[in-house]
């Protein structure tokens, strides 16, 4: 996998992306304000070679982070020793086995912007497939905090790659 500047075509094609339950909450409504989100500096199109159109997505710094928190989560965010990431795959390819692929690529990337890996993501707590993987990537939860999201109150973790 690699990872380029966000395009428009590649913005209106994320933008369509609809997942099937339980995950539909990862769902784009494909809307402008999305589009335009996407192309707003901080999210990357992730390409395959086995693929024409993009496969997933790299979202990084704040666009990566919740809104509407508390002081106490702002404080974990304002932490600059971490560069938040996240991150989609494709909602065909999910389930096959390439997001340990996605979460390397995307971490190497930003390693290459940052001189650094220390990362740190924000996971549903309920979606057990990501948090699966990044446990087995070595990820360690931080803070477990409820937060609304697409309407909802929902249990959310804090995860980092290294304690240091």
């Amino acid at each position: 996998m690699y990872i380029e500047e966000m395009t428009e075509n590649a913005a209106q094609f994320i933008a369509k992306w609809q997942y099937p339950a339980p995950y539909e909450d990862y769902s784009f409504t494909d809307c402008q304000a999305e589009i335009d989100d996407l192309l707003a500096g901080l999210h990357f199109a992730v390409y395959d070679k086995k693929f024409s159109l993009p496969c997933g997505f790299l979202a990084i710094g704040w666009a990566a982070q919740l809104y509407d928190i508390d002081d106490e989560i702002m404080a974990i965010y304002e932490n600059e020793s971490y560069t938040d990431i996240g991150f989609g795959l494709r909602p065909d390819l999910c389930g096959k086995g390439l997001g340990h692929e996605l979460v390397t690529t995307a971490i190497a990337y930003v390693s290459e912007l940052f001189d650094d890996n220390r990362v740190r993501l924000t996971v549903a707590s309920d979606n057990l497939r990501a948090v699966t993987l990044y446990k087995n990537m070595g990820f360690v939860t931080i803070k477990k905090f409820p937060a609304s999201y697409k309407g909802r109150i929902q249990e959310m973790e804090i995860m980092v790659n290294r304690l240091d």
